[in-house]
């Protein structure tokens, strides 16, 4: 799975850092978290995270979840391929 995607900082405090992770089942998935801190309001930066994640059975949840402040997303892509 991948997710790509750019994020504004639209946090007013100025100096904020960004989070982009894998929840599966609600479960924040280790491994596949993308970081950025952002200096000013309206920076821009892309970020990306991949991961193989095991789905023993269906149906499972995937979310992709963001923390860390005030941020807007645009340009997404969420990829997930199935192997076997």
């Amino acid at each position: 799975v991948s997710f790509r995607s750019t994020v504004e900082s639209e946090d007013t405090a100025g100096v904020a850092t960004s989070a982009i992770y894998f929840t599966l089942n609600g479960a924040r998935q280790a491994g596949a978290t993308a970081q950025h801190t952002f200096n000013t309001v309206g920076e821009r930066a892309e970020q990306t995270i991949a991961q193989l994640l095991v789905i023993p059975n269906a149906p499972q949840t995937l979310n992709v979840e963001m923390s860390g402040g005030t941020f807007e997303l645009s340009n997404y892509t969420l990829n997930a391929y199935k192997i076997g």
